[in-house]
């Protein structure tokens, strides 16, 4: 996982998860962290929000 983070860059936040939500890896990768995931299953806020059967800002 160290290899793949580019070492040319100032950037050293890591953000390690089973897998996020496309709004959180845009966050993540805005704000320049490393992103690595179990899972490259493709999900959004609005697809969270209808399986947990709630508005997803609350979580």
């Amino acid at each position: 996982m160290m290899k793949r983070i580019d070492q040319d860059t100032d950037a050293n936040k890591i953000a390690i998860g089973y897998s996020f939500t496309n709004e959180a890896l845009d966050l993540l990768k805005n704000d320049s962290f490393n992103v690595f995931t179990i899972s490259n299953f493709v999900w959004s806020d609005e697809d969270y929000k209808e399986v947990k059967g709630g508005d997803s800002k609350h979580y």
